[in-house]
C-alpha cells in the first residue's frame, strides 16, 4: 500500500479508496503464505507452511478414501 500511495504522489494523483481496499485485501490474503504444487494434481496453492502436500480439493478425497478404508478394516464387535 505505501508503494502504491508513493508512486500516486510522484505522479500527482490520489488512490481513491476503494483503490486501497482492494490493495490491502489482495496483499493480506497472499500475506506470510507459500505457494506449494499439489502432489495430486500440481495445482499450485497457497498455504501457511511447507508441510502441506495437498490442495483442499485433493486433500478431501484423500481424507474420504482413508476414512472409508478405515471403516472397512476394522473389527466390528458383536457381543
Amino acid at each position: 500500500l505505501y508503494q502504491a500511495e508513493h508512486q500516486a504522489k510522484i505522479e500527482g494523483c490520489e488512490l481513491s479508496n476503494q483503490y486501497k481496499e482492494q490493495i490491502l485485501i489482495e496483499k493480506s490474503s497472499a500475506a506470510g503464505k507459500v505457494k506449494i504444487h499439489c502432489k495430486k494434481c500440481n495445482e499450485i496453492f497457497l498455504t501457511n507452511d511447507y508441510r502441506s502436500q495437498y490442495c483442499k480439493k485433493c486433500k478431501r478425497i484423500i481424507r474420504r478414501k482413508e476414512r472409508y478404508t478405515k471403516s472397512q478394516t476394522t473389527p466390528k464387535f458383536e457381543i
